[in-house]
């Protein structure tokens, strides 16, 4: 069964080994991205059968309005697939 939902705490370090496989990127980056920018909440992803298949990040961003609103909206970032489960539309399907 294919879920999508908020990440889990728990679920950190098979976050960090898709960002990875997927992206290339070394122990240090992925180490300050969490640390810095990516709470759990803020990273939503797609498991089946309850295994990590994709995943992508919401930066939280508050919008200014020219007559002086704001509105909350998202940044999307760091939209991974495991290299394994790429052309699934797992990516298409968190976006």
């Amino acid at each position: 069964m294919v879920e999508i939902r908020p990440s889990k705490a728990e679920e950190l370090e098979a976050q960090k080994g898709l960002s990875k496989a997927a992206f290339g990127d070394d122990e240090a980056y992925i180490e300050l991205f969490y640390s810095t920018c990516a709470r759990p909440e803020d990273v939503l992803i797609l498991s089946e059968d309850g295994v990590l298949c994709s995943m992508l990040a919401l930066m939280p961003l508050e919008l200014s309005l020219p007559n002086g609103e704001t509105l909350t909206s998202a940044y999307v970032y760091a939209l991974a697939t495991d290299p394994n489960a790429r052309k699934q539309g797992y990516g298409r399907a968190l976006l």
